[in-house]
């Protein structure tokens, strides 16, 4: 995986929260999306200095409307006892959330960047949550503190590099039967990556097989992004 931050995969949020994502105004979104992220041209950049920011734009209570995200720990089938971990956690929009659902379980979120992470932790000791914790990665390994039931990636399929080779360290850390869950924006979606770093249900799947998973499942619920549900073969 190049040099990334795994909180720079989930930016595209940014254009999801704004008012009206109308035909009219999506070439107006995606010239935003270009001004504000150009990480992804200039990728030895750290634009994460000013993580309160980025948390208003990431975790902007609209998000909840079409991010849905009870919806997906409805259809990952997560019991509160279970461990799950979040690959490019970012701010956590989904890791305390996932801490909430999973009672009795616990939450790893992962990701890349210092700043990011220590802005979860922060916000771990003010709530006073006792079972989300934080992991840094690099972009050449992941080291879960133990293996998990679950892995979700949101917004951060697309931006691996080298994915055959990072789906099989995943696979890993997951124990047996465990779930890797992949969000990934739709083509046309009014928050999709450039063009280049694109990537579609079937590409998806077929990606996936390559590095030894099947699909188990997928869902329509989204309105903006792809559900898929995969398991080691």
């Amino acid at each position: 995986m190049q040099n990334r931050s795994f909180v720079g995969l989930a930016l595209i949020v940014f254009m999801s929260t704004q008012p009206c994502v109308s035909r009219e105004n999506i070439k107006t979104l995606k010239d935003q999306y270009q001004q504000k992220h150009p990480f992804h041209h200039k990728r030895d950049s750290s634009p994460f200095e000013n993580v309160e920011e980025f948390a208003a734009k990431f975790d902007d209570p609209s998000r909840d409307a079409w991010q849905k995200p009870e919806e997906i720990f409805k259809f990952i089938g997560l019991k509160n006892s279970n461990k799950l971990a979040e690959i490019g956690a970012g701010t956590g929009y989904f890791s305390f959330r996932a801490a909430w659902h999973l009672k009795y379980g616990m939450v790893y979120a992962v990701d890349s960047e210092p700043k990011m992470l220590e802005f979860i932790d922060r916000k771990v000791k003010t709530l006073g949550i006792n079972n989300l914790k934080t992991c840094k990665s690099s972009h050449n390994s992941i080291a879960l503190p133990e293996k998990v039931d679950a892995i979700l990636m949101v917004n951060t399929f697309h931006h691996i590099d080298d994915r055959k080779r990072y789906i099989s360290l995943l696979k890993s850390q997951l124990v047996p039967n465990g779930k890797l869950v992949i969000v990934e924006g739709k083509p046309q979606a009014p928050m999709e990556p450039p063009r280049e770093l694109r990537v579609n249900d079937k590409q998806i799947i077929a990606e996936l097989k390559s590095a030894g998973f099947s699909l188990i499942g997928d869902s329509s619920v989204l309105p903006y992004q792809y559900l898929q549900m995969f398991q080691p073969d």
